[in-house]
């Protein structure tokens, strides 16, 4: 079953760049909602064809890493 008739993102260099914040705090959110809209962005994004160009430090201590998780 083919989910896209076509690859409308196909080539398209697309950057994310994921950081937490203490404000999401406030508004009900916390470090899992993060992660779970960086996956389903990327997820959606490749599924379109798009290349992925994510910013991030490699050797960011806490957890989650995003980079890890993509």
């Amino acid at each position: 079953m083919v989910l896209f008739e076509e690859r409308f993102l196909n080539d398209f260099k697309i950057g994310i760049s994921i950081s937490e914040s203490q404000d999401i705090y406030k508004y009900g959110l916390g470090t899992m909602h993060l992660e779970d809209i960086t996956v389903e962005m990327a997820r959606y994004l490749l599924a379109c064809g798009a290349i992925i160009a994510y910013g991030g430090n490699i050797k960011y201590n806490k957890t989650p890493n995003y980079t890890v998780i993509l």
